[in-house]
């Protein structure tokens, strides 16, 4: 298994393709993504004097084995004897040695940095994994297994997006911005940025996640209807059918997923497709409402059951 490459969340310049404005779902090459890494339960690095871990990362950069990647932005490089990585930008190889802090942000904890230095450096753990265009594994492996992802994979990816939306932070929906790991059985979106609230993307966070997962060449028509209708269940499985919603389902652009399961011929049957559209809207809809009363309730609660009756109908899933 190779170690994954990729960073999450960029706050520094915004990553963002020209393809994000256009309508249409389209092939499209993946964006130039940088290199970052998730979840370790060492601290033993991080707990030696500054000075010894500005050492370390010196002697790492030293040694070409350790680089593990090269985005628009930064490099990034394996310490070498730990279990984490330090990103580096292009511009700041002189400057990373001037600070080291252990105070986050809420932003740099969604981010899972677990240390900032200087010239907006920052340090991360190492996970294990795959995305798209990954060295010695083929993209068309890499689509079966996301295919092959369980259900709650889907829930715990739309919860993380989510989450990152509501710290202000918008999902790149490039290929290769979702690291897949199966012996985990997760998904993880990656490559994620601070964009104006006018966005084309900003409000269609289950399209930003279709994108990710499904628009990969080597991904065929039916991996892509099975990514669909996962996504679109895990809408419905986060949903809390409680007084509190978990997510804000006005943030999910269920009227532009539509559209891009018409443009890519991915549904047969018109009369389903419109039933699906008309019980989203109304799920959206009803989701406004105090949901305390027994009457919004049983109207979000039928919309719910409905969708998935359709989900099955439409995906075969």
């Amino acid at each position: 298994m190779q170690i994954a490459l990729f960073s999450p969340y960029q706050y520094n310049k915004p990553m963002v393709s020209k393809a994000f404005y256009n309508d249409s779902l389209r092939m499209r090459a993946p964006l130039n993504n940088d290199v970052v890494t998730f979840c370790s339960n060492s601290n033993d690095f991080l707990s030696l004097p500054p000075k010894q871990i500005f050492s370390r990362i010196k002697a790492s950069l030293k040694d070409s084995e350790n680089k593990l990647g090269v985005g628009g932005e930064a490099e990034v490089w394996k310490i070498k004897d730990t279990d984490y990585c330090v990103r580096i930008p292009h511009d700041s190889f002189e400057k990373y040695r001037t600070k080291f802090s252990l105070v986050l942000s809420e932003q740099d904890k969604v981010n899972h940095t677990v240390a900032k230095l200087g010239g907006g450096a920052t340090i991360m753990p190492v996970i294990k994994g795959y995305t798209f265009c990954s060295p010695n594994i083929t993209n068309k492996e890499v689509a079966k297994m996301i295919e092959l992802m369980p259900q709650k994979a889907f829930d715990s990816l739309l919860i993380q997006v989510c989450n990152a939306k509501k710290a202000g932070l918008t999902m790149d929906p490039g290929w290769k911005n979702i690291i897949v790991n199966p012996e985990n059985q997760t998904l993880s979106a990656i490559d994620f940025c601070k964009v104006g609230e006018d966005f084309d993307f900003n409000k269609s966070i289950i399209n930003q996640i279709y994108c990710s997962l499904a628009n990969n060449p080597a991904t065929n028509n039916e991996q892509r209807k099975i990514c669909a209708g996962k996504t679109l269940l895990a809408v419905i499985n986060t949903c809390n059918n409680g007084s509190k919603m978990n997510i804000d389902l006005s943030q999910m652009g269920f009227e532009r997923f539509v559209y891009h399961l018409k443009y890519h011929g991915l549904v047969s049957n018109d009369r389903y497709l419109k039933m699906l559209e008309t019980h989203l809207k109304g799920l959206e809809n009803s989701s406004m409402k105090n949901l305390k009363y027994p009457e919004n309730f049983n109207e979000f609660f039928n919309h719910q059951k409905i969708i998935k009756v359709l989900v099955k109908q439409l995906f075969g899933y």
